[in-house]
């Protein structure tokens, strides 16, 4: 990674990564030792500019010991050599993994410390029913006629609330359907089948696809300009009966 085209070939590395970021947890950037003038590449402007705004973190282990660039400065983390960066990312994974391992060993025990409590609860209700089973059966069967009566008016409550919001969300989603929206007036424009929400984004010669309520029209962008009249805002390519 030296040369003429390092540079280069890193920012169109760094590009194509920022454009499937969702894909990355981090960007390593390594190389192995050389000349001051190998490394030099790693002290550019426009390359250590875009590390550092970079929206991953970016690990560097450039060179050896001894050389320090300005991309180490900039970068989330600076490791001396490749080596070290390569640690640093085994020393990361295991402890994430040491992490979830504790984290289930805890579940583990929090469960069989349940199951010992629940054990001994259903042992000792079993020993009251051996020794007061028409008590018990009285008592419990009181209490179950409540809970029947109790269950039977909250599900009947719950039942109409979720009726109801099942009801506002089902008339907000055909206030939202695409068809309805567009039966009002509306348009929905895309590029190569993207939705296109900002007018910069489109570029003179570009085809575009608008789709209507009643069909689909498809168009050839050209350049237009804007002119301020009376507060009203007009263009000069306009079609008769657009203005």
């Amino acid at each position: 990674m030296q040369g003429n085209e390092a540079e280069k070939s890193i920012i169109e590395a760094l590009n194509d990564i920022r454009r499937t970021k969702e894909a990355f947890d981090l960007v390593v950037i390594i190389r192995g030792g050389g000349s001051v003038t190998d490394l030099s590449c790693f002290d550019s402007y426009n390359l250590c500019s875009r590390v550092a705004n970079f929206p991953l973190p970016v690990i560097t282990g450039i060179g050896h010991e001894k050389d320090d660039t300005v991309m180490d400065i900039v970068a989330h983390t600076k490791m001396k050599t490749p080596t070290a960066v390569a640690e640093f990312l085994i020393a990361g994974a295991r402890g994430f993994e040491e992490a979830i391992a504790g984290l289930l060993s805890r579940l583990i025990s929090y469960a069989e410390r349940q199951m010992k409590t629940h054990r001994l609860l259903i042992n000792t209700l079993s020993q009251k029913i051996l020794l007061a089973p028409t008590k018990l059966t009285m008592s419990h069967g009181n209490r179950l006629s409540i809970i029947r009566r109790d269950l039977g008016g909250h599900a009947r409550h719950r039942l109409t609330a979720e009726k109801n919001r099942l009801g506002g969300i089902g008339q907000a989603l055909r206030h939202l359907d695409p068809a309805n929206v567009l039966k009002r007036g509306y348009s929905i424009t895309t590029v190569m089948g993207k939705i296109i929400k900002d007018a910069s984004l489109i570029r003179e010669g570009m085809e575009i696809q608008t789709r209507l309520y009643e069909g689909a029209l498809t168009s050839i962008v050209r350049a237009g300009k804007e002119v301020r009249t009376g507060g009203k805002v007009k263009r000069d390519d306009l079609l008769p009966g657009f203005e």
